[in-house]
């Protein structure tokens, strides 16, 4: 995509800009509406990937070596993941260049009249992709930042500047470089052990996110319980009643209640309570992606529409049909392949409670038997959920685990995928370290109506092309 004619460069910033890890989820769509909006974007990243291929097609120089800096560059942003002592990070340093996290310049971006952060450990990405649909049909003028890949629209726009939306990312505590008018909330389970030790520390980050909002907004938050059992996330400021909220979810004593109703994939109600001022709603919603994941994370996009000053000017049935057609993220409950009565999805889910609504998904829509890869995200992760991810995989008929993607982290002594091994009861359960042991096991057993997924955040999605084979029988 070229330079848009009308835009100016982002005030405040400077014009030479080079992303380092310029093809992660959260880093592409920083760098191609900087490049729309004329600055001299450049990046580097390890792989040339479909992203960074995209990104070479819009005109932006990308390097697949990440040893040297552009000469013509005036700063140079980073991932959090990304330590300084990286050769591009530490040529910055010694020519005396800024180097700015990815959160500050979304924070920059997102100080808008109208900014609304979606957080939450699981959700946050769909949510934000149903709010930029909603933009996009209800507000063309709107903006979004999705760290993900959607079906139908870019994964950034910056707008007139007026309304934004942006997903909230709490590794590393990145999401408290946002001060937004609007704070949404999806599920929240403890998460990221090499940031947050325990649940109350991830909590503390979460309750600042909520101290920062500015204006006297409702937070929206989802209810009910988590996968591993524990209560419902409630920002401080909340419980202490210093700000108002706005619940959904398919609880009864939510604010906004999701009420399943045949027809559809899946379809729902969206009713009101009297005594939030809402008495009035029933709204029809026909959702096109399976689970009750996705029918609470629609509900909360049209949340923020029903209780923001901005949005109470939209047309909610309008808004509700608007979310009828959205057909979801890459790499989430997405339908890679299909052979005869066989399919192969792919998932992103790498928390227990994801993979469990992920698995109760599948099951809404599969007769057959189940067959879930999955490859553990980080050894951070099994050590501290080796038992819950078990159990949440033994909703399948057929369970596979696959060598740990470690990302950013070192392996440790006596971690692997076999560490969930004995947590598993489904009835088929099994590690695997080579693609020929997988493909064997699949042909071996492969019933003609059989679902197999792979379910995780690492490079599991790099086997579809001969798992597609082996469905093919």
């Amino acid at each position: 995509m070229s330079q848009h004619p009308s835009f100016q460069p982002v005030a405040d910033l400077p014009l030479r800009i080079h992303f380092c890890g310029i093809g992660g989820a959260g880093m592409n769509g920083l760098a191609r509406v900087l490049h729309q909006a004329g600055h001299v974007v450049t990046g580097s990243d390890r792989d040339c990937t479909p992203v960074v291929e995209e990104l070479l097609a819009e005109g932006i120089p990308v390097r697949l070596s990440q040893q040297e800096l552009p000469e013509e560059t005036d700063l140079v942003v980073r991932t959090a993941a990304m330590p300084l002592t990286h050769a591009e990070l530490a040529a910055a340093a010694a020519r005396g260049l800024p180097i700015m996290r990815r959160a500050e310049l979304l924070g920059r971006l997102c100080h808008t009249p109208v900014s609304v952060a979606v957080a939450g450990t699981h959700g946050k990405t769909t949510i934000t992709a149903m709010i930029a649909q909603l933009l996009s049909r209800c507000a063309p003028d709107g903006g979004w930042f999705i760290g993900g890949t959607h079906s139908s629209l870019p994964p950034a726009r910056l707008g007139e500047g007026q309304v934004r939306v942006c997903e909230a990312d709490e590794f590393d505590r990145s999401f408290l470089e946002l001060h937004p008018t609007h704070l949404v909330l999806g599920a929240v389970d403890w998460d990221h052990a090499d940031i947050y030790p325990t649940r109350a520390h991830m909590e503390e980050a979460f309750d600042q996110l909520a101290e920062q909002i500015r204006g006297d907004a409702p937070v929206i938050r989802q209810v009910g319980k988590s996968a591993l059992g524990g209560e419902a996330y409630v920002p401080a400021c909340v419980r202490q009643g210093r700000r108002r909220e706005i619940t959904v979810g398919e609880e009864r004593q939510a604010s906004l209640r999701v009420v399943p109703r045949a027809g559809g994939i899946n379809a729902f109600d969206l009713l009101g309570r009297a005594e939030e001022g809402l008495g009035h709603l029933r709204l029809r919603v026909d959702l096109g992606l399976p689970g009750a994941h996705n029918r609470v994370n629609a509900a909360t996009a049209l949340a923020w529409l029903l209780v923001g000053e901005w949005g109470r000017s939209v047309d909610m049935e309008k808004a509700a049909a608007a979310l009828e057609g959205f057909q979801g993220l890459a790499r989430r409950f997405q339908l890679i392949a299909v052979s005869g009565s066989r399919r192969l999805y792919d998932d992103y889910a790498h928390h227990p409670s994801e993979i469990a609504a992920f698995l109760q998904g599948l099951r809404e829509i599969s007769k057959g038997p189940v067959t879930v890869i999955h490859q553990p995200h980080t050894f951070s992760r099994v050590r501290a959920f080796a038992q819950a991810t078990g159990e949440a995989l033994s909703q399948a008929d057929r369970a596979i685990l696959w060598p740990v993607f470690a990302a950013r982290e070192q392996p440790e002594d006596g971690i692997s995928h076999r560490s969930i091994l004995p947590w598993l009861k489904a009835p088929r359960s099994l590690a695997l370290d080579q693609p020929e042991e997988l493909f064997a096991e699949l042909r071996h057993r492969l019933a003609p109506d059989e679902i197999v997924a792979t379910v995780g955040a690492g490079d599991l999605y790099k086997l579809h092309a001969d798992l597609q084979k082996v469905l093919e029988g």
